[in-house]
């Protein structure tokens, strides 16, 4: 920190080895898992200038991380509203669950009084079984598991309040143990936090049920808010895939003021491509070794290009497209060499396809993985060829132009059926278009937004 001082002197404040530092009362913290803190630790006092410093630890120097040093494009993540729990249940004797009344990301303020060194403990899950007690199984995916839970340390001396700094939570029920006395609704409240993005739209009909599924799906949205747009808050799969914003961005930039927020995770995506083109399935690419984040899944991959093409359309950002034009090039590159005759054989096909049992499948019986790989391949080729034109790249945009036009007669020889006027085998995914064959693939890709 740079001082210009009255006198027309500087004085700089810097970090290194004068620096003094000791434990403070946050003894464990992690994302998923939750916080501990023990109120005793506190230093009462540290933060002023008599404070006396003598017990603690010269400072210990170590290489500063690399990368370039930037500020920080999108909003924060605050704390966006308090929420008041409608109910307390009481499962056991001395455990009790607070019922938020709704479903968000974030976590509980405490407010406590009792002796020191009692730990109170806050374990949170989305759902309550039949008895009461937390369901707490989503929480615990074999793969994921999240315990999500605080415990506050109480240091004794009045009413005390706390919330944690360095975790977050998906949660609806807040289990409460250890509690001195008996809990009532002003003794916790839930916390939403999300990053700060705006709203910029609304919607209401006359139709109550609509209105609901909207209010679930803009809660949801906004859940996923977190720097990133986060999978599911309540295990530890918290992670930006890239399948599932990118087919809803549209969506999400009606409601919401999102330009920065895009902005940022596309920097994010364009960081993790490979240099032949390749796109994880994941980015910030955070799983490694036993995951390969760049098995390939072009529809998922394709949330590149599209996420450029809507914050272009729907902000006026040509700059987006000036600093994602060459990875959009390697990416179509990429799926050029993956595709046979024009079409790619490889990915996911109608993920979690619905099942005649009720379930759902990762592998779908009646979509072929090649059909949305490559309606995407198609799709994201006549992006292309629309943002050379944007900028500009003639040459580039009449050759991307003439090979979206050859992926999508491949793709109509390939998968369309004529006399059903069906793609593929009539799952939910190839449904019949319309009555007279008119709709084909040109009309359900390749248009512009909107």
């Amino acid at each position: 920190m740079n001082l210009d001082l009255a006198d027309g002197s500087r004085s700089s404040i810097k970090t290194d080895e004068s620096w003094k530092a000791t434990a403070g009362p946050i003894t464990y913290n992690d994302y998923s898992h939750g916080e501990t803190y023990d109120a005793g630790l506190e230093k009462s006092g540290w933060t002023g200038p008599d404070y006396d410093d003598s017990d603690w630890e010269q400072a210990k120097w170590v290489e500063p991380p690399g990368g370039e040093l930037k500020a920080q494009m999108l909003p924060p993540s605050r704390v966006i509203k308090s929420i008041e729990p409608v109910r307390i249940l009481k499962p056991e004797e001395n455990v009790y669950v607070f019922d938020m009344g709704e479903n968000f990301t974030g976590w509980a303020r405490l407010r406590v009084r009792g002796p020191r060194g009692t730990k109170v403990r806050l374990r949170y899950g989305t759902r309550i079984h039949e008895d009461h007690t937390l369901d707490a199984r989503s929480n615990l995916h074999p793969r994921h598991v999240a315990r999500q839970t605080d415990t506050y340390i109480l240091k004794g001396e009045g009413m005390e309040l706390w919330e944690p700094r360095f975790t977050l939570h998906g949660f609806r029920y807040v289990e409460l143990t250890g509690f001195p006395g008996v809990p009532q609704l002003e003794n916790l409240e839930g916390r939403f936090v999300r990053s700060a993005v705006e709203t910029n739209g609304t919607f209401v009909s006359s139709n109550p049920l609509i209105n609901r599924i909207h209010e679930n799906v803009c809660r949801t949205f906004e859940s996923s808010f977190q720097s990133m747009p986060q999978d599911a808050a309540d295990r530890s799969e918290r992670v930006a895939w890239l399948g599932d914003p990118g087919m809803v961005a549209e969506d999400i930039i009606y409601n919401y003021d999102t330009a920065r927020f895009w902005t940022k995770w596309l920097d994010d995506i364009r960081d993790s491509q490979k240099p032949n083109g390749e796109v994880p399935y994941i980015s910030p690419i955070h799983w490694r070794g036993s995951h390969d984040p760049y098995r390939l899944m072009p529809v998922w991959a394709s949330t590149y290009p599209l996420s450029v093409w809507y914050l272009h359309w729907h902000y006026g950002d040509q700059r987006v497209l000036v600093d994602h034009y060459e990875g959009i090039k390697k990416l179509v590159g990429y799926f050029g060499l993956q595709a046979s005759g024009h079409i790619i054989r490889e990915g996911l096909g109608d993920h979690m396809e619905p099942q005649p049992d009720g379930t759902s499948s990762h592998l779908p019986k009646h979509t072929p993985p090649a059909l949305t790989s490559t309606a995407y391949y198609y799709y994201d080729t006549w992006i292309l060829s629309r943002v050379a034109a944007s900028l500009g790249k003639n040459d580039d945009a009449k050759r991307y132009s003439a090979l979206a036009e050859k992926i999508k007669d491949a793709f109509n020889r390939k998968f369309l059926n004529s006399e059903t006027n069906q793609y593929g085998t009539g799952s939910q995914t190839t449904a019949p278009l319309s009555r007279n064959g008119s709709r084909r693939a040109e009309e359900g890709c390749g248009r512009e937004p909107g």
